[in-house]
């Protein structure tokens, strides 16, 4: 079996255990429905609240993960206390990561997408595959936590996840667009 039906099982494989992003199924699809695609991995894009440990550096631990608008409840309850360390609350673009036929083919793609402002977009290759990556634009990352302390209080947080909310959002419409604009286009 091949690179891109070992692919294209396990993207059947997570969907059929629910374990398939469902903002970027239609994405997704777009890609593995071609026959000079395929995709390797994705995410729709997230919301996070995470702990590191600066003196550790493999150390990092998801205390809640969305990949929709979140309350600020939620982040709240999401929240645990460490005594060391950092909190931070993230908004983490949407991904996908695509195996192209040739170079030529990932161009198109990735001209395309940096038409629609994806500048982080771009093409590389590892080992024989010409491999590219499609990236939004929206980010957000701050420590809200600092060493067993918080370091704002519950109305800053309500404005951090109000931003958050508005560029999950502006992320999801950004992916439909590129995904319609694709499909008019391919």
């Amino acid at each position: 079996m091949g690179r891109r039906e070992r692919a294209l099982e396990r993207w059947e494989k997570a969907k059929e255990e629910g374990e398939a992003d469902d903002k970027i199924k239609d994405l997704v699809e777009f890609f593995n429905s071609r026959k000079d695609y395929y995709t390797t991995s994705s995410c729709s894009g997230r919301i996070v609240v995470c702990h590191t440990k600066d003196d550790d550096k493999q150390f990092f631990k998801f205390l809640g993960k969305w990949h929709r608008q979140v309350s600020t409840d939620e982040v709240i309850n999401s929240i645990t206390p460490v005594d060391e360390g950092v909190l931070w609350f993230k908004m983490e673009p949407f991904i996908i990561h695509i195996c192209a036929k040739n170079t030529e083919k990932a161009s198109n793609v990735v001209r395309e997408a940096k038409k629609l402002g994806l500048k982080s977009s771009g093409i590389f290759q590892i080992r024989k595959r010409v491999m590219f990556q499609l990236i939004g634009e929206e980010w957000l990352s701050t420590p809200i936590g600092d060493d067993g302390g918080f370091l704002m209080d519950e109305s800053m947080l309500d404005i951090i996840v109000e931003e958050a909310n508005q560029k999950i959002s502006k992320n999801f419409d950004r992916m439909e667009h590129l995904t319609e604009n694709l499909r008019a286009k391919m």
